[in-house]
């Protein structure tokens, strides 16, 4: 016989989600850039710090069309990586620290130019 006992509710803890996703290194995608040759793979990499706390660094992985690997770029935090795209300059990189919301219309992109990147 079927118990009668209501369902218990679920209530996120949304602090022990995040540690628990940010506990993980993945993939997030990979763009192609045509005008330039080159492919983009983002990837989230955790890790501990000297602290024992854990921190994410994006990182680009790049390689040429032939995907022969060039090299990695760790990206500054102020760049969302979930909101990059390619057009013909190159990977476009989402600049949040220069985003103001009263002006939601003007979005401030960044080219990622290898030069600008230190190489990990």
């Amino acid at each position: 016989m079927l118990s009668k006992k209501p369902a218990e509710t679920y209530e996120p803890d949304y602090k022990k989600d995040r540690d628990f996703f940010e506990s993980f290194s993945f993939y997030l995608g990979t763009f192609f850039d045509s005008a330039n040759g080159l492919f983009y793979r983002i990837a989230q990499l955790s890790e501990k710090n000297e602290l024992n706390e854990r921190e994410v660094k994006s990182v680009l992985v790049v390689c040429d069309d032939e995907l022969n690997y060039i090299g990695e770029w760790q990206v500054p935090s102020y760049y969302r990586l979930d909101l990059s795209f390619t057009s013909s300059k190159g990977l476009m990189l989402f600049n949040q620290s220069r985003y103001v919301s009263e002006i939601d219309f003007l979005l401030p992109y960044d080219v990622f130019d290898v030069l600008s990147f230190s190489e990990m």
